[in-house]
């Protein structure tokens, strides 16, 4: 009640901070101990109204009178990708006049579409400036992202304390589209350059999903993955 009650009496005074909210989100991400790979989804339908510090640069007619330093969100997406930390950036109708940065931002945060330019006339964003159908177009645009941060490496679940872990006894259980009438297990594939199943690395401390297996789950706009430890692995049959 108390998380509900605090939104609640927010009241939104219409200024569009795009640098500090990407500042805050990357400060969160950063401070997580969970392992994997690590990208921040950047989404605004417009001009940028403060700089960092929520430095106000609206003028009399609630219009930026001072230009908004965008350089400095690229810099920052750029030191966040270089810290490990991807940016995917979504332009959505009212960022017609933004494209060029924030295609300098996907560009920066290593999420640049094959074959774009920061110029245009094909952006390195997602631009829904120009789609015909918005609804579809960010869902399509949300799709892609998805199948692009979907991991085919995991972390091999820690034992309860006290307990040492067993590599025999680990499954992993894919349920497509987030759909659980559909869960199935993806067995264990020792098999070298295996096609279908799971493996483990030489360490026995990750967890590598089978080329084809992984190709299916990032195909999946929505997929749910899940390592489980404590049960007799599920093994694929080797001939």
């Amino acid at each position: 009640m108390t998380f509900t009650s605090a939104i609640e009496a927010m009241r939104p005074g219409g200024s569009t901070p795009t640098h500090d909210a990407y500042h805050f989100a990357l400060g969160a991400l950063q401070m997580t101990t969970l392992q994997g790979q690590r990208f921040l989804l950047l989404i605004t339908d417009g001009q940028p109204s403060e700089d960092l510090g929520c430095v106000n640069l609206r003028g009399s007619r609630g219009r930026p009178s001072t230009p908004p330093n965008t350089a400095a969100i690229v810099a920052e997406v750029a030191a966040a990708k270089a810290a490990g930390v991807g940016t995917f950036v979504v332009g959505v109708p009212g960022s017609d006049t933004e494209r060029t940065w924030l295609s300098e931002a996907a560009t920066a945060g290593g999420t640049a579409t094959p074959g774009c330019s920061d110029n245009g006339p094909t952006y390195c964003h997602f631009d829904m400036t120009t789609v015909p159908d918005f609804a579809a177009g960010l869902t399509a645009a949300l799709g892609a992202i998805a199948g692009k941060v979907a991991t085919c490496d995991y972390p091999v679940p820690m034992p309860p304390a006290g307990q040492t872990a067993d590599p025999n006894k680990v499954n992993i259980v894919y349920t497509p589209a987030g759909v659980a009438a559909n869960a199935a297990i993806i067995p264990r594939n020792d098999a070298p350059g295996c096609a279908e199943g799971w493996q483990y690395n030489a360490g026995n401390t990750w967890i590598t999903l089978c080329s084809q297996t992984c190709s299916t789950i990032k195909a999946d706009t929505s997929p749910q993955v899940e390592v489980f430890g404590g049960c007799a692995t599920v093994q694929s049959v080797i001939k």
